[in-house]
C-alpha cells in the first residue's frame, strides 16, 4: 500500500507561482480628479491621491501636483462648461461664442466661501469635502471680482453611528489645501471618485 503525501498550507501557498492556486489581483486604487481654471488658456483636470493626506490639524497649503493629466483649451469667454462622470470616463462639455457645442472625453484607465462645495462618495461610508475658499489675506467682500487665486479644500472623512444610533462623522478627518489660480469668476472645481 501506497503513503499518501500530505501537504502544509505553506507548501501549498508557494507552489501558487508553479502553476498552483493563482493570487487575486488587487482592486485598482481609485483617486479623486478635480477639474479647475487654473490655466488662463483653459481647465485643468488633476489627479489626487486622498490617501496620502495628513491630519485635519496639520493643514498647511500646498501646490496641486504638476503636470495635470489633462489640460483642456477653451475659447475665451466660453462659459456654462459641464464636467460629468460616466463609468470611467470624465466628459466636458461647453459651448464657446460664435461655434457649435463641443465634447471633450478623459478616459481615467488610459491616462468663509466664495467659491463651492461639492460632496463626493468614496464607497463604504467614506467621503470627500471639496471647498473653494477666499484666501485668508483678501476681504471677499471687497475683493471678490479681483480673486485670481484661491484656496482648495479637500477633506476625507468616514461616517458611522454613534451608541445612541445617530449617524455621526469620525474623530478622524485628513486634510489638504492647496493654493490654485483661478481665471473664470462663475466656475466652481469639480470633483470625480474613479
Amino acid at each position: 500500500m501506497g503513503k499518501r503525501q500530505w501537504r502544509s498550507d505553506a507548501d501549498h501557498r508557494s507552489c501558487a507561482c508553479a502553476g498552483g492556486e493563482a493570487k487575486r489581483p488587487r482592486p485598482e486604487q481609485k483617486h479623486l480628479y478635480l477639474a479647475l481654471d487654473d490655466w488662463e488658456k483653459g481647465y485643468n483636470l488633476y489627479k489626487v491621491d486622498v490617501h496620502a493626506f495628513g491630519s485635519a490639524d496639520t493643514e498647511a497649503e500646498s501646490r496641486l501636483a504638476e503636470p495635470p493629466v489633462l489640460q483642456l483649451e477653451a475659447a475665451k469667454g466660453a462659459r456654462d462648461v459641464l464636467f460629468a462622470a460616466v463609468g470611467t470616463d470624465i466628459l466636458a462639455l461647453w459651448q464657446p461664442r460664435y461655434e457649435t457645442t463641443r465634447t471633450a472625453v478623459y478616459d481615467t484607465e488610459d491616462h468663509p466661501e466664495f467659491g463651492g462645495t461639492s460632496l463626493v462618495s468614496m464607497g463604504d461610508a467614506e467621503f470627500c469635502i471639496v471647498e473653494s475658499l477666499t484666501p485668508k489675506w483678501m476681504d471677499p467682500v471687497w475683493d471678490r471680482d479681483e480673486i485670481d487665486e484661491y484656496v482648495l479644500r479637500v477633506t476625507r472623512f468616514r461616517l458611522k453611528h454613534d451608541r445612541h444610533g445617530q449617524i455621526r462623522a469620525s474623530s478622524t478627518c485628513r486634510r489638504a489645501s492647496y493654493r490654485v489660480r483661478k481665471h473664470d469668476s462663475v466656475f466652481a472645481p469639480q470633483a470625480f471618485w474613479m
